[in-house]
């Protein structure tokens, strides 16, 4: 009985050792660099350019055990421990700035951000309300932080000439999007800290967000996966594309929770001739709000404007001419932000069209008109219906008002635009409908003719 207790025991001992062996290998193999050996390697040129010494030739024969330090067959997968690696610090590169962002280095003094900025281990960059930037890592990541946020960079190495980079943020407040390049080693590694959670990626593109009045975090994944664990470490969630998660403080990630599916974008003209033209979208089930933003770029690489809204319709700010990209997004009531809608808008509405006023009288309208640009030319046309295919006057005046007599024939209607040097001009006005003359006009005609009599005779 005490034979079979003590070999019992052992073999259960053996089997502890055995797989604590395997467990320890099975970690270790999980941070090893693999490189494949080509035509001209050898162990000195290799432990030169990526151990940092040629000295370490010794360490990468014994744990390869390879017979011939000499010669190494071409193909031969090396495995390389990830701490002897040369490590060393790499910059992150702003990329795209939109509007006043600010620097913020490790010892407290501040700058004014600009493009090309190199930025640095300890650095923070802060966005205001209108303003956005977009960065560079060393391994082509991007990341787009969008206004009023906040971002630290912890954490920016890379592995030598291996690929591997090691980057950490932290959002700090606001809101960032980003574009993660997929690894290319074991050593790559990719992560966005907040208050409450922290995520880890591989080669995806997602959105993260501190909400600092709810003590919150939110992760929305748009392409790939994304690993979320809490900040205390109490659970862990994987969200796949088209998912998101909410951590609150102190407490496990919610579970994935599908994004709100993208809005539809109501049909715009090929080109917006006027400002402010009002964007229309289908409603979103369970959506509480929408975000819109405009970019000069597809990539939304920085945000030119941005609005939430409540209704399912905005009105596009004051832009110059040329070709913009909108994306619209709904929100749902945890405040997950949904899968994005985007269109291309172009806008050709310089030089504005003349504004118009206009005051009625019992025989006539005088209309008075405010050019947006300096001119002393002016093309005016009148017409019996609203599509100006019936036109009864077409002249160029130089003055900045014209009265317009009421017909008997019915409505008119009357537009103007400015002329320039070229001939070219603005776009037309909106158009004025000028009413027909009224049905009791030759009553004041004929008291007006009595009381002119009574005058000269």
């Amino acid at each position: 009985m005490d034979i079979i207790q003590c070999n019992f025991r052992l073999i259960t001992f053996r089997s502890v050792i055995l797989f604590t062996t395997l467990l320890f290998c099975s970690r270790a193999a999980a941070v090893d660099w693999i490189y494949v050996v080509s035509s001209g390697d050898n162990l000195w040129n290799f432990s030169e350019k990526y151990l940092g010494s040629s000295a370490n030739w010794k360490k990468v024969q014994r744990i390869n055990q390879l017979p011939d330090p000499n010669w190494i067959r071409p193909g031969t997968r090396l495995r390389i421990p990830l701490d002897w690696l040369k490590s060393n610090s790499v910059p992150a590169t702003v990329t795209a700035l939109q509007g006043k962002a600010y620097l913020i280095k490790s010892d407290g003094s501040s700058d004014l951000l600009a493009i090309d900025a190199m930025l640095s281990l300890g650095d923070r960059i802060q966005t205001s309300v209108d303003s956005s930037v977009s960065i560079k890592f060393a391994d082509g990541s991007i990341v787009t932080l969008e206004p009023n946020s906040e971002l630290g960079l912890d954490h920016l190495s890379a592995y030598g000439d291996t690929g591997m980079v090691d980057s950490r943020l932290r959002l700090h407040k606001g809101r960032l999007e980003t574009r993660v390049t997929p690894a290319s080693g074991a050593g790559s590694r990719f992560e966005i800290y907040t208050s409450s959670a922290i995520s880890t990626v591989r080669g995806t593109s997602y959105r993260v967000a501190e909400n600092a009045s709810s003590s919150s975090s939110s992760i929305e994944v748009t392409g790939g996966v994304v690993d979320v664990i809490d900040s205390a470490e109490l659970g862990k969630e994987k969200l796949n594309q088209g998912f998101g998660t909410l951590v609150r403080a102190g407490e496990p990630p919610l579970p994935p929770r599908a994004l709100l599916p993208a809005p539809v974008i109501d049909k715009l003209p090929a080109t917006l001739d006027k400002l402010s033209w009002a964007i229309t979208w289908s409603e979103v089930i369970g959506a509480t709000q929408y975000r819109v933003q405009l970019s000069d770029s597809s990539d939304f690489a920085v945000i030119r404007w941005q609005q939430l809204v409540d209704e399912r319709q905005v009105s596009l700010p004051d832009l110059s001419d040329g070709t913009f990209y909108l994306r619209v997004r709904a929100i749902d009531s945890s405040s997950l932000e949904g899968m994005d809608a985007i269109t291309e808008i172009s806008q050709n509405a310089y030089p504005l069209a003349p504004q118009l006023q206009s005051e009625a009288g019992r025989r006539d309208m005088l209309i008075r008109w405010k050019p947006w640009a300096a001119s002393d030319r002016y093309r005016v046309q009148l017409a019996r219906d609203a599509e100006f295919r019936d036109i009864v006057s077409d002249s160029e005046l130089s003055e900045l008002q014209m009265t317009v007599a009421y017909s008997s024939e019915g409505p008119q209607y009357f537009r103007i635009k400015t002329l320039s040097d070229d001939g070219d001009g603005s776009f037309w006005s909106a158009i004025q409908e000028v009413p027909p003359l009224p049905d009791d006009a030759w009553l004041w005609a004929l008291g007006s003719f009595l009381l002119t009599a009574l005058i000269i005779f």
